[in-house]
């Protein structure tokens, strides 16, 4: 029978699967703009026709685990090009540790 902690996980993994290429998709579309962008900054563009760049955040507990969630460190205008090869090995770690998740519910 599966526990509930590894439907959870499964859950879990499933989702972070389904958002990460989702996200790749939407930068997948956004590549081809990016590239014909002469300065090399991303011209993602919100709703009102603004600039937006990709950031990534790392929250402040993981650079101090005195530190909140809520606080941390930004590196922005990341590349189009080099935040979907993130996103898309994030995808491959995630389905390893889902199959093996999987795997492991089944034995129990």
């Amino acid at each position: 029978m599966i526990t509930k902690e590894s439907a959870r996980q499964i859950y879990n993994l499933y989702s972070q699967i389904e958002r990460s290429n989702g996200i790749i998709e939407i930068l997948k579309k956004c590549k081809d703009e990016y590239e014909k962008n002469q300065e090399g900054i991303d011209i993602i563009r919100d709703g009102w026709g603004n600039h937006q760049s990709i950031e990534l955040h790392v929250p402040e507990r993981f650079l101090n685990p005195e530190g909140s969630s809520f606080n941390g460190a930004r590196v922005y205008q990341i590349s189009v090009p080099d935040a979907i090869l993130v996103l898309e090995n994030h995808v491959v770690r995630l389905s390893k540790s889902l199959e093996l998740e999987q795997k492991k519910a089944m034995e129990e």
